[in-house]
């Protein structure tokens, strides 16, 4: 068990925060102090997170200052962070009992106020889970504490917060996953001693006559036999449950001795090795909730402070929850963690598993949330379609102009991912030597423009280039031209469309239908 920064337990550090404070119980409302905006701003991700120090702030204020449950809220992200799964339950603990303790006069007083306190833990629920995940080793015994403080919350402290709302239904699932994955063990130990205490006795009261008994039962070969099946159940996990928790060890233990490529290869083999896309309607929408943006913070955080390790064993840790191993977007971030350790080839091996995956199943990378948000984005799209294109047009094609265009293509594309766009549509220039040629320079760098998410300026260039499809009948001559041209600029209308039914959702739509009637073979795995 660990330690709360600057309190001996997490008993005394509980009490301490519970207690009531001299005069008026639940003190001053600090809103407006310096403190306050400081614990707020860190928490929401407005200013660079010092955790230690939030945890040691929002308690000394708990403590002697003030009774709070947005500063309570805080805390138990400050604790997440610090302490994992065991801080989590402690200060959620925390919370309840504040709650409860001091209904009436704890801040904010005002129901408004305090549903918006519900409403920012409903928010947080991913990034709470992605950390508890990623810091350390769960045990077993923890997931019922947790289990009984996440009741609480939703029996007795939502309805006092706001008694519309629902439960934290995602850390519920998680928690019930938990307890499937790591049950804690039942102890074989006062059964097995039974018979060897009664044998004792026996023994003792005729030592002579219980001779053959004596010989015959050995306590400590009996002793031993719990041991050895512990063994056995793991090498020989009994469920999916039971496999992944035995998945999740090795994974930290590669994670802990670096070994990324072997801990990424296993990830990916557990996660996509049998991919079951989930059902769809015809536009496309799954049943799956989006995951919140508060997940991928800490990821892109760590990404901006260039701690790119940390970066990358979170989006690793993300990676393994839930449903997040559909979220293509965030193998784009793990692709950049990668790159800025220097591990260049994992992360190429992580780009050539995208574009298998998207060859095996290619309507995954069009498929939606609930909410319409996309599991992988346009420019994403762009990325992972590139390795099979390219390798495509360098071992097929002979054509020694095409093979230039293609060449050039690369080099342009490495720039933008060095975030250098105007030399990279720059560079795809001077080549034209005709009105045809002119068109794929468009359709190179409108491709250069949704590789750096730019879709509202690439959408001029392929509004252009499909008035030239539909005046020069290109799809006639340069039939796979045009397919392309239309594959990106769907693509694109999809980008910049802001609601379904809007006129770039109709364009996309009228796009597709003429890929299919031009050439299905081609265009039903785009479309």
């Amino acid at each position: 068990m660990s330690q709360p920064h600057k309190y001996q337990s997490w008993q005394q550090w509980r009490e301490n925060l519970l207690a009531p404070l001299d005069g008026v119980p639940c003190g001053d409302d600090l809103k407006y102090e310096e403190s306050f905006k400081l614990l707020k701003a860190s928490s929401s991700g407005v200013a660079e997170p010092d955790f230690k120090a939030n945890f040691i702030l929002a308690s000394n204020l708990l403590e002697k200052h003030t009774k709070d449950i947005r500063i309570a809220s805080y805390l138990a992200l400050a604790a997440t962070n610090e302490f994992g799964l065991e801080g989590l339950i402690h200060s959620l603990d925390l919370f309840n009992q504040l709650l409860q303790q001091y209904q009436a006069q704890i801040h904010p007083v005002k129901e408004r106020a305090r549903a918006s306190v519900h409403t920012w833990f409903l928010q947080q629920q991913q990034r709470l889970l992605g950390v508890a995940t990623a810091h350390s080793a769960t045990m077993p015994e923890q997931w019922p504490e947790l289990k009984r403080v996440l009741e609480q919350y939703a029996t007795e402290s939502v309805a006092i917060l706001d008694a519309d709302s629902g439960p934290l239904a995602d850390l519920k699932h998680w928690c019930e996953q938990g307890l499937i994955s790591q049950p804690v063990p039942v102890q074989p130990v006062a059964t097995v001693q039974e018979p060897v205490e009664k044998h004792e006795v026996v023994t003792a009261e005729q030592p002579q006559v219980q001779q053959p008994v004596a010989a015959t039962s050995q306590p400590t070969a009996v002793a031993s036999k719990p041991v050895s099946t512990l063994a056995i159940a793991v090498e020989a996990p009994q469920s999916d449950s039971a496999y992944t928790e035995q998945v999740r060890k090795l994974l930290a233990y590669d994670k802990e001795s670096q070994n990324w490529m072997r801990a990424i290869r296993l990830a990916r083999a557990v996660r996509w090795g049998a991919l079951a896309l989930p059902p769809h309607d015809n536009e496309l929408k799954t049943r799956l909730p989006a995951p919140r943006q508060a997940a991928f913070v800490p990821i892109e955080n760590a990404l901006a402070a260039q701690n790119f390790a940390q970066a990358l064993e979170k989006a690793e840790a993300l990676f393994m929850e839930g449903a997040m191993h559909f979220n293509l977007n965030l193998q784009r971030l793990a692709i950049a963690a990668l790159e800025g350790l220097k591990l260049f080839k994992e992360a190429q091996w992580i780009d050539l598993e995208l574009a298998a995956i998207a060859d095996q199943y290619p309507t995954l990378l069009s498929l939606k949330y609930e909410d319409g948000s996309e599991f992988c984005s346009a420019a994403n799209r762009e990325r992972i379609g590139e390795h099979k294109l390219l390798s495509q047009g360098d071992g097929a094609n002979t054509d020694d102009n095409q093979k230039i265009w293609l060449d050039k293509f690369k080099e342009a594309q490495a720039l933008v991912d060095q975030n250098k766009l105007a030399q990279a549509l720059q560079l795809m220039e001077g080549f034209a030597q005709d009105k045809f040629d002119f068109a794929k320079q468009k359709l190179y760098q409108a491709r250069l423009l949704m590789r750096s998410e730019r879709a509202d300026l690439a959408y001029p260039m392929f509004e252009q280039l499909l008035k030239d499809i539909e005046q020069y009948r290109l799809d006639l001559w340069h039939e796979s031209f045009a397919l392309e041209v239309w594959r990106y600029a769907k693509q694109c209308n999809e980008a910049v469309s802001l609601e379904q039914g809007d006129e770039f959702d109709l364009r996309a739509t009228a796009i597709k239908q003429q890929m299919l009637v031009t050439k299905v073979s081609s265009a039903i795995d785009w479309v």
